[in-house]
């Protein structure tokens, strides 16, 4: 006989009774735990009720026909984030862009760099802002192969 079962045994002996999990265990003759962590899923499953915190009693049949007719959970649409608007390119963020790509010495990725960029405090987007701004101000200059290097 398993835990759930120990616990229905002892409190059927008096089913219009209030138990706490402390009085069954000592029933049971196991620590409080084990009756309470029982008793826990026995309510969740409908089979026991529990009118005031610590002290359970058995369902009537018309509360465990209420439990199992209960409708599921709805399921809610994840509401997409608004976009955060970024703050302007500084000089600085520049500067960091232009100094990893002079220190590679050849065309990088923007995945490259972004790599390098990380441990500056850039995120992904904030790196791709960064390129872009270059790209615009003629800073970078783009390659067929989808590589930036720096412009001469």
């Amino acid at each position: 006989m398993g835990r759930i079962e120990q616990v229905l045994s002892v409190m059927r002996t008096d089913p219009t009774r209030l138990w706490a999990p402390a009085e069954v265990s000592r029933e049971m003759k196991t620590p409080p735990a084990v009756a309470n962590s029982a008793m826990t899923k026995l309510m969740n499953r409908g089979q026991l009720v529990r009118p005031q915190n610590g002290q359970y009693r058995l369902a009537t049949p018309d509360e465990r026909a209420a439990h199992l007719a209960l409708p599921p959970e709805p399921v809610v649409a994840q509401v997409p984030a608004r976009p955060v608007p970024r703050p302007p390119v500084d000089d600085i963020e520049r500067e960091l862009l232009m100094g990893q790509m002079r220190a590679q010495g050849r065309p990088v990725s923007s995945a490259l760099l972004a790599g390098r960029l990380r441990r500056c405090g850039f995120n992904l987007a904030r790196t791709d802002d960064v390129l872009a701004d270059c790209l615009d101000r003629g800073l970078v200059r783009r390659l067929d192969d989808g590589r930036h290097e720096v412009a001469a």
